[in-house]
């Protein structure tokens, strides 16, 4: 996932409670983290989730607590970013056990920026 203005970096306190929030959410629901990284410009994790888990669903839920979370906690976010919701469009789900490589998130990055018209 990447915050939906692509200057609304993931530093400082904000990464210690995304981690903390991660956790809970997949404590909760049942999922397994295996693997997570958050860099400034985005998010990426590896989790085990049941066969029949619906992938929209787990990232919809993930990116439905976290940007609660993330307006509530982090009030500058809130101010710029009317949407309610902190991330960008779109996700990438892939099947495996490996965070993605920088070179398949840069693409990722940059696909959802052209969708966003600002690359």
């Amino acid at each position: 996932m990447i915050p939906r203005f692509s200057h609304h970096y993931l530093a400082g306190d904000i990464v210690e409670r995304l981690t903390d929030w991660m956790k809970q959410i997949c404590i909760s629901y049942g999922w397994r983290m295996e693997a997570l990284s958050i860099r400034p410009g985005y998010v990426q994790w590896v989790m085990r989730v049941p066969l029949n888990a619906n992938p929209a669903q787990f990232m919809r839920l993930t990116r439905r607590h976290t940007s609660e979370k993330i307006f509530e906690e982090f009030p500058r976010f809130r101010r710029e970013n009317i949407s309610g919701e902190f991330w960008a469009p779109g996700n990438f789900v892939f099947p495996g056990d490996q965070l993605q490589t920088l070179e398949a998130v840069n693409a990722m990055i940059l696909q959802t920026r052209r969708q966003q018209g600002l690359a």
